[in-house]
């Protein structure tokens, strides 16, 4: 078994022992999300899944791989006492203590978009619109830009420059300042790769 996949079994694991002592339903305003019984239905990129004592699973009943359930599980379990202000768009880097996660962050999510895309830019507004981004009106300089919604109370702005002559195709990927009250960084980490994942899928 993948090393990776390991950890994050592991640690599905323990943050379903720490669900075990907090009321968790009681946060789903703060979260924006709704209650189905003993469990929390949290949209993550227009995918429905439950978060309750028995893991995360995903609309057909079946367990979350181990990276979502992780991405989750953190997003009930960090929940802030009350709801933060959204602030301005940020980087990765941006984020007190991101330090050299953000170097790996760049490579899997960034980088990735770039070499995937570059020449290619409708048809990355065409996977980015069909996943469910909403094109920004006033896309100042960049060839595309457009925002998702990650998870509730999470946004994610992708804006994109096709190569143009001497200049590569350049690509970042910002979250509003709020985003580290909801998540630790290694799981936006993990909401930047899925979203890489998913505009890249099939190509």
């Amino acid at each position: 078994m993948n090393k990776q996949i390991e950890i994050f079994e592991e640690t599905a694991r323990q943050c379903l022992k720490q669900l075990e002592d907090i009321d968790f339903l009681k946060n789903s305003e703060i979260l924006g999300t709704e209650v189905n019984g003993s469990s929390l239905v949290i949209p993550l990129y227009g995918q429905f899944y439950s978060v309750s004592m028995g893991g995360v699973k995903s609309h057909d009943g079946k367990s979350a791989n181990p990276a979502v359930s992780v991405l989750l599980l953190k997003y009930v379990l960090l929940c802030p006492e009350k709801i933060p202000l959204e602030g301005e768009w940020v980087t990765y880097r941006e984020f007190e203590e991101a330090g050299i996660l953000s170097g790996h962050f760049t490579e899997n999510t960034n980088k990735i978009i770039e070499t995937s895309f570059s020449g290619k830019a409708d048809l990355l507004h065409h996977r980015a619109t069909h996943l469910g981004g909403i094109p920004l009106h006033d896309r100042s300089s960049f060839d595309v830009a457009i925002e998702f919604e990650a998870l509730p109370r999470i946004p994610v702005l992708l804006r994109f420059n096709d190569l143009d002559g001497l200049f590569p195709a350049q690509c970042s990927m910002l979250f509003r300042k709020s985003a580290d009250r909801f998540l630790d960084l290694k799981s936006l980490e993990v909401v930047g790769t899925l979203l890489a994942g998913k505009l890249i899928g099939g190509l």
